[in-house]
């Protein structure tokens, strides 16, 4: 079975159907990537690689007895599209997933994301509180748990029969082949980890991480939904991310995954078909595929601007828009056009030295500021406002004293998904070394 590993060594299973632009979706709880079939086999029959996990302690993924919130589900998922190596992703994130796939958002940007579809989602906060007040309280979760401890098999025979897929609705006639499958995907998950997501998908805030998003995106949700409600769920989500598309289906259960499958299905394929349109590189004849918008990120002096070298100044010329920001050196931000005071000159010099005779008349529009004093803050500031498709580093000859700056253009790579060409200067100025990540 096709696996990779955690940070902690944790195995996470997953399933990798067809061929295409990637989609990677993540399950609901109690269940694992069975879930998604429906909608892999279909998106995979129509172009698209489709891609799904066992969350950890779910599935056929390990039980480890730590990591059973959020930050450590985000990261999982991280390292399953750092591993595969997928750029230009759609995620897909049904209920306790779309809470995995914000909060991966959050904690790792958009700089590998297309688009984002979240559906039966729980963010944006589920749970009652006095900043919350339109929560689910505190004693539905509290429920969840006791029924956990007491009989979980029984739990999630009820949670299938009954609210789930709005079975308990009159007229409804789920069959038991469907409510079959949700029982037996419960039952594979560790009874700790199962336990803990409760906690996890309930009481885990998600609205900073909605604030993140900067891709499009698309809600789709039912108005019956009995386990995560719409006004709690989907149309909150859809309010708090700029652009959101929200999609309702009347009368709509939670599960919707199985109950309303051909809709999803095609709503699904519309938009990672738009996804896909929107992310095909524009390629000439003559200069092949190129980055469109280029983020430079340096805290370096170029000594000579005529020295830039030809891979990074064939970037910027082809470039429709370039962002250049110089971390370090304060944590005001700053326009680089300002010469208000000696502290902002400095920073300003830096740059224009960077691009010195590469913003001519006709070229890209290039703007700039001061970013955090972490250069990973910094960076992930940036990619925020302006979303890039490279990076470019100026960093200076690696020492001891500097560990900041040792494997930074690695780490940045790993951790933003975005090709890096690293620039190495000397404490003059002079161009040591070119690499790209």
């Amino acid at each position: 079975m096709p696996k990779v590993t955690a940070s902690d060594g944790t195995d996470l299973f997953y399933k990798d159907w067809g061929k295409g632009p990637p989609v990677v979706f993540s399950h609901g709880w109690p269940l694992n990537a069975d879930s998604w079939e429906a909608q892999m086999h279909f998106l995979a029959s129509n172009g698209f690689r489709s891609i799904a996990h066992d969350r950890r302690g779910h599935g056929r993924s390990g039980q480890p007895w730590d990591g059973n919130e959020m930050d450590t589900y985000a990261d999982d998922l991280a390292t399953l599209i750092e591993t595969l190596d997928l750029r230009g992703i759609v995620l897909i994130g049904f209920s306790t997933g779309g809470g995995e796939v914000a909060r991966y958002v959050g904690r790792h940007g958009t700089g590998r994301v297309a688009g984002v579809v979240l559906v039966s989602a729980v963010p944006p906060f589920m749970l009652e509180t006095d900043d919350n007040p339109g929560g689910v309280p505190l004693e539905v979760f509290d429920g969840l748990r006791a029924g956990s401890i007491a009989d979980r098999a029984q739990l999630y025979r009820d949670l299938a029969d009954g609210p789930f897929f709005g079975n308990n609705r009159p007229g409804a006639n789920v069959s038991q082949g469907m409510r079959d499958s949700f029982w037996r995907q419960g039952m594979q998950s560790g009874h700790r980890n199962a336990y803990e997501c409760i906690a996890a998908f309930s009481a885990t805030d998600f609205r900073g991480d909605l604030e993140r998003f900067d891709v499009p995106t698309l809600v789709i949700h039912g108005d019956d939904d009995q386990i995560v409600p719409f006004e709690v769920g989907g149309k909150a989500s859809a309010a708090l991310v700029e652009g959101a598309a929200l999609e309702v289906y009347p009368g709509a259960p939670h599960g919707i995954t199985d109950t309303h499958k051909e809709q999803l299905n095609a709503d699904l394929l519309a938009f990672v078909q738009d996804a896909g349109a929107r992310t095909t590189p524009s390629v000439t004849a003559d200069s092949g595929t190129s980055p469109r918008r280029v983020l430079i990120i340096t805290n370096e002096v170029v000594a000579n601007p005529t020295g830039v070298p030809d891979v990074v100044s064939e970037q910027v010329r082809r470039a429709d828009a370039v962002r250049v920001v110089a971390p370090a050196l304060t944590s005001r931000l700053h326009s680089w056009l300002s010469d208000v005071d000696a502290e902002y000159r400095e920073a300003d010099e830096r740059m224009r030295m960077l691009v010195g005779g590469i913003d001519a008349p006709g070229g890209p529009a290039i703007s700039g500021e001061v970013g955090d004093e972490d250069p990973f803050v910094a960076l992930a500031d940036a990619l925020a406002e302006f979303p890039a498709d490279a990076l470019i580093l100026g960093v200076h000859a690696v020492d001891d004293a500097n560990w900041r700056e040792r494997h930074f253009s690695k780490k940045v790579r790993e951790r933003f998904g975005l090709p890096v060409t690293e620039v190495m200067l000397d404490r003059e100025g002079q161009v040591l070394s070119v690499a790209t990540e």
